[in-house]
């Protein structure tokens, strides 16, 4: 009995602590509960509103309405009734280059805690989209004015004019650039910021990059060519070049009687560029590597500025080369070429995100150099021009119908 008197006061104390251990330990746990529950709707909102805004700007940017109130009402009520969203009045519209972005937000309550204005969370996402129309793509023709084409330049005049047209239809005004890169043997530049010789004054440009020797003469290697695609022309060592004499009999080096034209989105300009090639070149040689540098150059931040004072970089725009020509090779230029690309040069081109595409027209050399540069897959004949161009679209995530829509990061 006396063992049992000792240890009642005992077990009392020790139930008193635990009641006092439980009303402290229980609201906490329920707090942190709460707050853990709070960061889990309070994410889960947040993807849901992110997901109802995508999908708001993908609406808005099917519709693309030039009416700024529509607009905002309609991403508004679209965004309400998101799989049960409700009450995000939050909300803003901006016009983008590429299409719309659609910004909103709204209050979410802290779990546990009474749901006045102090006691809320601020939930924000945002979604971006655009069509294919909207989209931007920057273009560098290339265009074989060699010997071997003098069958064919009323052709060639007409399918270029005919893929000018297609791609002007198939963008808005403005999202569509093309340069144009005529070649035979060299590249004919005028008026070129890079090359002040050029000012007023066709120049007959050399593409291929020089590393100096043992000796320290000046030699060509088709290693640092493919090396030097994009470095800037003043970083280079040496750049060969040579006027086009004003005498027009003189084309026997394969320098076109048009020069290139830099990114415009006018694109009447191209086409009255193409116009103007009268005299093709009597060298049947058809040199392909100084023409790809040359439009790759034109597509690259490193040189944007450096063709005129007009020409601006557009990094969100997607870039392709196409290439029109007969595939035949240059002589003992061919194996400069093949060393190009064995040592990467086209893949240091798509690495820059330029991709390259190629037309074959007249008698067409299969298993040629520019084959191997292209890709079978990327290439096609005259007569599946339209079919090239909706691969190349489609690529760029555009659908043949200007529909497919994207969503902009």
């Amino acid at each position: 009995m006396k063992l049992a008197r000792q240890t009642y006061p005992k077990i009392k104390r020790q139930q008193g602590i635990s009641v006092i251990a439980a009303l402290f330990v229980i609201p906490v746990l329920l707090l942190i509960g709460g707050i853990g529950v709070t960061l889990s709707n309070t994410l889960a909102a947040q993807t849901h509103l992110g997901n109802a805004s995508e999908a708001a700007a993908m609406y808005i940017a099917k519709r693309n309405l030039d009416n700024n109130t529509e607009n905002l009402s309609a991403a508004t009520a679209f965004i309400n009734q998101y799989s049960g969203l409700a009450d995000v009045n939050d909300v803003s519209i901006s016009k983008e280059v590429n299409g719309y972005r659609v910004k909103s937000r709204f209050d979410t309550a802290y779990i546990l805690l009474p749901g006045n204005n102090s006691n809320v969370i601020k939930v924000a996402n945002q979604g971006a989209a655009g069509t294919g129309k909207q989209l931007q793509f920057d273009i560098a023709l290339v265009i074989d004015l060699s010997g071997s084409q003098k069958s064919s330049i009323e052709t060639l005049k007409n399918t270029l004019s005919n893929i000018i047209e297609q791609l002007d239809q198939r963008f808005e005004s403005g999202n569509i650039r093309i340069a144009l890169v005529p070649f035979s043997f060299l590249v004919s530049v005028e008026d070129a910021n890079w090359l002040p010789e050029s000012h007023n004054r066709l120049q007959c440009v050399d593409a291929i990059s020089f590393k100096s020797s043992i000796n320290g003469e000046l030699v060509s290697s088709a290693d640092k060519t493919a090396e030097d695609v994009f470095t800037h022309y003043q970083d280079l060592l040496h750049i060969r070049y040579q006027p086009r004499p004003e005498d027009t009999t003189w084309i026997e080096e394969g320098c076109p009687d048009i020069a290139t034209l830099p990114l415009s989105e006018d694109l009447s300009k191209v086409s009255k560029r193409i116009q103007e090639h009268i005299e093709p070149s009597n060298v049947g040689m058809t040199i392909y590597y100084h023409s790809i540098i040359m439009g790759a150059r034109m597509l690259s931040e490193q040189w944007a500025g450096e063709w005129n004072n007009n020409t601006q970089y557009r990094a969100k725009a997607n870039k392709a080369i196409i290439v029109f020509g007969d595939g035949k090779g240059g002589g003992s230029y061919s194996y400069d070429f093949k060393a190009m690309i064995e040592q990467g040069i086209c893949e240091n081109i798509r690495n820059e995100g330029i991709e390259i595409y190629g037309i074959e027209y007249g008698d067409f050399a299969n298993n040629s150099n520019i084959e191997s540069c292209i890709g079978s897959d990327k290439m096609s004949p005259l007569n599946n021009l339209s079919t090239l161009i909706d691969l190349m679209l489609e690529q760029a995530g555009i659908d043949t119908n200007n529909q497919k829509l994207q969503l902009i990061r």
